[in-house]
């Protein structure tokens, strides 16, 4: 579960392949893409007092004109699942197992 504001980590790469490179470049721009539309749609919903939100990586790609398989790989270290993510306010404590 992870906790809003969401971010997309992407592990850095200081090499100077060109072709690393532009792909890294498009990653932080999907990326990007990818958590404006998440914090934008769970602001929306916290202003109506949900507290908990899921995502699936689908709909998030429909969303942003993306391909499923590039979202759900970014979203890969955001503490989602295999085919979404579950996005708590940062005032709701999430249970602990």
């Amino acid at each position: 579960m992870a906790v809003y504001p969401l971010r997309v980590p992407l592990a850095p790469y200081r090499g100077r392949d060109p072709k690393k490179l532009e792909k890294r470049r498009k990653d932080r721009m999907i990326a990007n893409a990818i958590e404006e539309y998440v914090n934008t749609e769970f602001a929306n919903l916290m202003a109506h007092d949900h507290t908990h939100c899921v995502f699936d990586y689908d709909s998030i790609a429909d969303a942003i004109g993306e391909d499923e398989r590039t979202v759900s790989r970014l979203m890969l270290e955001t503490d989602g699942g295999s085919n979404g993510i579950i996005l708590t306010s940062p005032k709701h404590k999430p249970p602990s197992y």
